[in-house]
């Protein structure tokens, strides 16, 4: 697929590796074949050719056969009789095949670009989907690295409220903060299942298990106006060009050159003659439908071209701001990333809780603390207790 990191700034999505990009490419494909530009692509392709083959004939349209008779049977009945036999070829008008075949060319250049323009929309839907499943992946699997090291806490916390050193408020508090775990990971399931759905949707096949990693941004970005969506644009304004050149030059319709034998008797007992005809038939210019045909090109010329630089400035507007929230976004994430699993750690790591924990948490801390004092002496041999992890601040801090 050309210009993939357009694809990104369009869709504001991190590009895969070669390992994934078979899926996001085979969940395009599949996408493709279900949209409606693909559906008829073919037979509007095999119309512009046949278009194209039109406008290399001889004749702007299919030549006519002109048969005639004259007799005198229904009055005189002198034997008088005329048939007349020709054929009418029209003809093109100066520069029309010319102009003709380059409308037809244009035509299907423009076709191409808009197939290529509509890959390039659908493809930034796929990669829209597709990360956006990939991160909501990422939030179930921290989620359900909180709600472990909730229920460890919860069960912790049991064990010393059976004890009798902690109060069941304090056992009451920590199945509270696992059932808010479990809530929120019932809750990112459901989002994950409706990100699932949607590629579903766009693609008719489910997304399968990939890498979340990505490649590093590369240093240019510059905007090439073999863009497909500039393209597209580029191709109607030629098109609307040639159709206004055809315009000018189709002032009046087609000529005919008449070929034609005539062969009549004057009456009964004489021989009959034989004369060969030839006709030209000029038709007047019309000005009136002519001007409308030459207006509503040069309207959709004006169209093309105004819409084509309001593309060019968005397309540059698109891309300069993914240059410039990448970098910090990217940050961003990974900060966040970062943090998740700094209190996601299992128990017994050597993060020590905020102030701003609660008492349990605080007290079941400072009992660790105090064990590992005892723990020195040797008269008091250490009591196996696992320290909570620090995901509590976050739960109850």
């Amino acid at each position: 697929m050309p210009y993939p990191m357009l694809f990104l700034a369009l869709a504001l999505a991190l590009p895969p590796f070669p390992a994934q990009a078979q899926v996001i490419a085979e969940v395009f494909e599949s996408a493709w074949r279900r949209s409606s530009p693909a559906a008829g692509a073919i037979q509007r392709g095999d119309a512009l050719q046949a278009r194209r083959d039109a406008a290399d004939l001889y004749t702007p349209a299919p030549p006519s056969l002109e048969l005639g008779g004259r007799s005198d049977r229904l009055n005189r009945d002198r034997g008088a009789s005329e048939l007349e036999v020709g054929v009418a070829l029209p003809l093109w008008l100066p520069g029309e095949q010319d102009r003709t075949r380059a409308l037809a060319d244009s035509e299907r250049g423009e076709f191409d670009a808009r197939i290529a323009a509509a890959r390039l929309r659908l493809a930034a839907e796929v990669r829209e989907a597709w990360w956006a499943w990939q991160l909501v992946r990422i939030d179930q699997a921290s989620a359900g690295s909180r709600r472990d090291n909730a229920s460890a806490l919860a069960r912790d916390v049991d064990r010393r409220v059976a004890a009798g050193s902690l109060a069941r408020a304090d056992a009451h508090q920590a199945q509270g903060a696992l059932a808010a775990a479990e809530a929120e990971l019932e809750e990112i399931s459901a989002l994950l299942a409706s990100a699932a759905h949607r590629i579903a949707g766009l693609s008719g096949i489910a997304p399968r298990e990939a890498s979340a990693a990505g490649e590093p941004l590369p240093e240019s970005l510059a905007l090439s106006d073999a863009h497909p969506l500039l393209a597209e644009l580029a191709r109607r304004a030629e098109s609307a060009r040639n159709a206004l050149d055809l315009a000018a030059t189709q002032k009046r319709a087609n000529p005919e050159l008449t070929l034609s034998t005539r062969r009549e008797r004057g009456s009964y007992g004489t021989p009959g003659e034989q004369t060969i005809a030839i006709a030209l038939r000029l038709p007047f210019s019309s000005e009136p439908r002519n001007r409308a045909r030459i207006l509503d090109s040069n309207a959709t010329l004006i169209e093309a071209e105004a819409q084509q630089r309001v593309e060019r400035r968005r397309l540059e507007a698109v891309l300069s701001a993914a240059r410039d929230a990448w970098t910090p976004r990217y940050a961003s994430r990974r900060a966040r990333s970062d943090v998740r699993n700094s209190r996601a750690k299992p128990a017994g790591s050597s993060t020590s809780p905020s102030a701003s924990a609660s008492p349990t948490c605080r007290r079941v801390c400072a009992s660790k603390s105090n064990r590992a004092k005892r723990a020195a002496r040797p008269r008091a041999p250490p009591c196996s207790v696992p320290r909570p992890s620090p995901i509590c601040v976050s739960l109850w801090g």
